[in-house]
């Protein structure tokens, strides 16, 4: 047994690494010089198989320009394969997307002394076409030779196939019964390990676990390529999810396009993406941003609706709707924090149409500042990471158009808030405005003191002058005082 190990993995008698050296020597020192990764599919798997140029290409490797652990193949850029420690992952490009197990890892150096890898492959990456028997007198032959289909037998498997299908109902009826009612992580947890309790087995959670660590070990993110690395992670753990349900008997007996079928793949790919822990890696990822955007919202804590461009009768309270998208930083996943958003939406409909407002129902242009509001009252922790999430980590193939309309509000609000600085600008110009208001009306007002200081002086002046006059009124003159002196000697006399 370990002869034959030994054989598989020997690349001193493996016909494809003897043919890349004597038969394409110059592709062999290509590959050497530029330190690309040499896949040789083992002894075993190479029978039949017709060795060619255009066949090795195809298992050499060179590093991704964009993902760390990830390589393309020299022969085709858009053939991706993640390399890992025990398996390749040909998950980019290729019509089989499959694990191929690697049995060992040898390093070879060139002239330079300079070291590159040969990995012993279990089988190759050729994506074979199964070819149907058409000799249909063999088939027949066969089919009389065969127990099988006897009539005895023939009523022993009917038997046994209603025994498997009255199972397969039950255990279809008990997962029904478990299915989720709201879509969060916590309860999608609470499904798995209840049907897990069920003794449903998931087989293919090995390849999830594979694909998980792989993963883990070989993704980073970087600035501007989200998108590329969002579409990395759909494919991801779209694959993962449909593994899970083709693996399972039960599972894969929902038909995908039903209601529960849906539900049930939706629940995995949230479970999945739980999982990879993304929210977490992004939130560490973007902590300058955040730090940044939450200064902002510090400053703009005494913003009113006035100033936030929310039209007068709409400048209602909307305390609810304030509450309901702070619950947004309990959400794991990208697909809960859109429905707290969408929450949030419903609410601030609520609330307009239960106030006193003539107005019935809300355009964009009255949404937006209502929502730039609520969301600089709601003082959400991680808001640029909360966006990047919703953008590029939403599961697409779930999200409506609705969800769609959410994810471009938040992110042109975050825009504005962070980059344009428009609600900033706004808040500052009203602050600006008050102060000169402000001051003009203290300068009117000294003005009106001043004037009224000089009313005053002036009618103190007038009262003097009248008083004047009256003083010299009583104050009798010489010739009075002759006149009185007179009168007084005539009576005295």
């Amino acid at each position: 047994m370990e002869n034959q190990q030994f054989e598989q993995t020997s690349l001193d008698t493996n016909p494809f690494f003897i043919y890349l050296k004597t038969k394409q020597p110059k592709l062999y020192e290509m590959i050497s010089q530029n330190l690309y990764k040499i896949c040789v599919p083992c002894q075993r798997s190479l029978v039949g198989v017709k060795l060619t140029k255009e066949f090795v290409l195809l298992h050499i490797l060179t590093k991704s320009p964009y993902y760390k652990g990830e390589c393309v193949t020299i022969q085709d850029q858009e053939k991706a394969v993640i390399v890992d420690r025990l398996f390749l992952n040909l998950h980019r490009g290729w019509k089989q997307k499959r694990l191929i197990k690697v049995l060992s890892t040898e390093m070879f150096y060139n002239r330079e002394y300079q070291s590159y890898e040969v990995v012993i492959i279990e089988s190759d990456f050729s994506e074979k076409k199964t070819k149907k028997s058409t000799n249909k007198n063999s088939k027949i032959k066969n089919m009389k030779l065969s127990p099988l289909h006897s009539p005895r037998t023939q009523k022993n498997l009917t038997k046994k196939q209603k025994k498997i299908d009255e199972l397969m109902k039950k255990r279809r009826s008990e997962i029904i019964v478990c299915l989720p009612k709201s879509m969060t992580y916590v309860e999608i947890l609470k499904f798995w390990k209840k049907i897990g309790k069920k003794k449903i087995r998931l087989k293919s959670f090995k390849f999830f676990s594979q694909d998980l660590q792989i993963f883990k070990e070989s993704y980073f993110l970087v600035k501007k390529y989200e998108k590329e690395i969002g579409k990395k992670v759909s494919t991801l753990y779209s694959q993962s999810a449909d593994l899970l349900i083709k693996q399972d008997l039960v599972l894969s007996s929902f038909p995908s396009n039903s209601y529960n079928g849906q539900k049930l793949i939706n629940s995995l790919k949230i479970l999945i993406v739980g999982k990879l822990k993304i929210w977490e890696k992004i939130r560490r990822f973007y902590q300058t941003e955040d730090s940044v955007c939450n200064e902002q919202i510090l400053l703009l804590q005494k913003i009113t609706p006035q100033i936030a461009g929310i039209i007068e009768p709409l400048r209602i309270d909307y305390s609810l709707a304030i509450q309901e998208l702070q619950s947004i930083a309990n959400c794991k996943t990208a697909f809960e924090k859109l429905i707290i958003i969408d929450k949030t939406i419903m609410t601030i409909n609520e609330l307009v149409e239960n106030s006193n407002s003539k107005i019935n129902s809300l355009s964009t242009d009255d949404l937006i500042p209502i929502f730039s509001y609520i969301i600089v009252k709601s003082k959400i922790p991680n808001l640029f990471s909360t966006t990047v999430y919703l953008q590029h980590f939403n599961l697409c193939d779930m999200i409506t158009s609705k969800y769609a309309f959410e994810i471009t509000l938040i992110d042109s609000i975050v825009n504005n808030l962070i980059y344009e600085k428009k609600l900033l600008k706004m808040f500052n110009d009203f602050k600006q405005l008050e102060k000169t208001n402000k001051q003009s009306s203290i300068l009117k007002q000294n003005k009106l003191n001043h004037i009224n200081d000089q009313n005053i002086n002036m009618d103190n002046n007038d009262s003097n002058h009248m008083g004047e006059q009256n003083l010299k009124n009583l104050i009798p003159t010489e010739s009075n005082l002759r006149q009185q002196n007179n009168l007084l000697i005539k009576e005295i006399l």
